[in-house]
């Protein structure tokens, strides 16, 4: 058996094999009847990925980060205009382990609780998940199955409940109420939203989220 080394010209033969050559590399037979074949290492190829990733998700995070932020912001004001008084629920958090002098390990938990909660002048509770991009378009899976469970179940109880989500770049915010949210593919004909099928939702993002706008609107 015959092995072409990297470099080397193909013959006529070897034409039509040509390219897979370019893309492994062969090395001496450890014995008369094998030889190592050995594809090219493409560790610097997954590595710059990896980097890309890291670098959209950290994107993603921040934006998800300062758009809670914004909605915390808009509920002093709501609170400080006498319109409602909402607050961001607190997430769940297990101890793992104490070390016994005053300092512990533990991490966050996953909740059923929606991400923010409270009550409108007048008496109605309000209750909603925040959602947050940087794709032209929002996804209805970004809600959990526990997550939709839950409005669904206070929007049966009474509550005003619904979907807070900035989509973009830019700051579009929108308040999608939880009906809309809920038969999003009955209403759009897709399991996703963008900005102008939601123009009707729209809220004043400033440096806070209006997210009442609409409610107070109505």
């Amino acid at each position: 058996m015959e092995f072409m080394r990297i470099g080397e010209s193909a013959g006529p033969k070897e034409e039509s094999n040509a390219a897979a050559v370019d893309t492994m590399r062969i090395c001496e037979p450890t014995s008369p009847k094998m030889a190592q074949i050995k594809p090219i290492n493409n560790n610097a190829g997954n590595s710059l990925k990896r980097l890309r990733n890291s670098a959209k998700n950290a994107q993603s995070n921040a934006k998800g980060h300062s758009f809670e932020q914004d909605i915390l912001a808009g509920c002093v004001e709501y609170k400080n205009e006498d319109k409602a008084v909402i607050d961001k629920t607190p997430e769940p958090f297990r101890v793992m382990r104490k070390n016994g002098d005053g300092i512990f390990t533990g991490r966050f938990v996953s909740s059923a609780q929606p991400d923010f909660q409270g009550t409108i002048k007048g008496g109605r509770s309000v209750v909603f998940e925040a959602k947050a991009t940087t794709k032209d378009r929002i996804q209805r899976r970004v809600l959990t199955d526990t997550q939709m469970e839950t409005l669904e179940k206070h929007e049966k109880a009474g509550a005003f409940c619904g979907v807070c989500v900035c989509i973009g770049t830019e700051f579009d915010a929108f308040f999608i109420p939880w009906s809309v949210w809920r038969d999003m593919k009955s209403i759009y004909g897709r399991q996703y939203i963008m900005p102008k099928d939601v123009e009707a939702y729209r809220v004043r993002y400033d440096n806070k989220v209006h997210f009442l706008d609409t409610i107070f609107a109505a």
